[in-house]
Parts: C-alpha cells; structure tokens; sequence
C-alpha cells in the first residue's frame, strides 16, 4: 500500500499519477477511510482528483453520512459547486418539465428510485444531449456497489446491458456542461436597449458586449439603426 498526503499529489491542473502498488489511499490529515479494493481517492475543496482514462482502475467513494456527496468524490468532474435536487417528480411529463427549467451548467446530482432509472436518464439525455457526462452510482457502500462514469447517451445502454443494473438505490450525477455556448444576440440586444437610454452608441455597444458576448461591432450597428430610429 502506497500512502500519500493530498497536497503532495495534486500540484498543477494536469495530474498524472504512476501506479506502482495495486492498492491507492490518498487522504488529508487524519482522515481514515476503511481497507478497500482498488483505488480509493478522497479528495477534499476544490482541489478534485480527475480519474478517467486512468488505465481502468475503479473508483470507490469512501462511505460517509450522504449518498449524494459520496458518489459526488466518486465522479471526479471539474466544477467548484453542484446542485443537488434529489428526487425528480415520479410522473414522466412532470420530470420532463422539471428538467426542461433546469439550465445548471454545474454538475447536478439526482436521487433515483430502480423502477424509474432508465426513464430518468433517458430523459436526462433527451434534454441535454451528447455534451455532457454521467455518473451512475448503484447500491453505494453494500455489497454490489456499482459506480460507472460515462458519455450521457451512453447511460441507457449502460443500464439495459445487465438485469442487476436497474436494481437498488442509485445516485445520479450529471456532469457541468463544458460545451461552448453561443452569444445570446436577443440577450444583447436587450441590454443594449436598457443602456441605450443613458449613453451614447458607443458607450452601450461596448458594455452590452462585455456583458453578452455578442460582438461590439454588430451592436454598434444596431445602436445606430436604434438612434436613426428614435430621430424619425
């Protein structure tokens, strides 16, 4: 077993770690999780471990009083804050309008009952496409513990191969949205209509730009039709 402190290991944004033991514990200060399997990671504030593609060596969240947090440590997703909703409405046209309102683009963590699992992450995956990630966490802490991270498209199919992996309490974590997003034009125009009555074009075009994102070079031409328009 090889032992090493939390501030030793993770130095830089890009970690690579050379395994030399068939047993990681990675832990801060005087925490001491219980003798597992494999490699245990726990990973405190901002400063998470990121695992995937780490030769195929699996990921154990150490157990703790919350489900939710346990298979947080587990997921290894780049983010400094997650939502937690718990349960989603039982009825399927109630989720969908749930997950409809939902524009976190932080990891997002979900409670999920056996019989309604597939549903979910097919729901989950209608609504935020193939740009995100998904963590599937089934019976944390017993003897069947499953913890899976994958591409969100393929979480039902993760779910159909086997007839255990639709059994169990499970966890659910969806990963922060890390694709990029267009400038909202109709935010910008917006914000260059509020500005526009106390500066001049110019003024408005480039602060309704800072704020969007939307180019200074086409509000300003907007600005400009907007004067014209207020003149006549």
């Amino acid at each position: 077993m090889k032992i090493c402190r939390l501030k030793n290991i993770i130095t830089t944004a890009n970690i690579t770690i050379k395994i030399e033991t068939s047993n990681i514990w990675i832990f801060k200060n005087s925490f001491r999780p219980k003798k597992r399997s494999d490699a245990v990671l726990a990973v405190t504030g901002q400063k998470r471990l990121l695992v995937r593609g780490t030769g195929g060596i699996r990921v154990v969240p150490v157990p703790g009083p919350s489900a939710a947090l346990a298979a947080y440590s587990a997921a290894g997703f780049a983010a400094d804050r997650f939502l937690f909703l718990g349960f989603l409405p039982a009825a399927r046209g109630a989720r969908r309008k749930a997950l409809a309102a939902l524009e976190a683009t932080c990891p997002v963590i979900i409670y999920e009952a056996p019989h309604r699992v597939l549903e979910t992450v097919q729901d989950l995956y209608q609504r935020f496409g193939s740009t995100r990630e998904l963590l599937i966490a089934r019976e944390l802490t017993k003897k069947f513990e499953e913890v899976a991270r994958m591409p969100l498209a393929e979480g039902p199919a993760w779910l159909l191969a086997q007839p255990h992996r639709q059994q169990g309490e499970f966890v659910l974590v969806l990963g922060p949205d890390s694709a990029p997003r267009a400038p909202d034009r109709a935010e910008g125009e917006r914000i260059l209509g509020i500005l526009l009555k106390e500066l001049p074009a110019s003024d408005a075009a480039r602060l309704a730009a800072r704020i969007s994102g939307v180019p200074r070079s086409v509000l300003y031409q907007i600005a400009l039709g907007k004067k014209v328009e207020d003149a006549g």
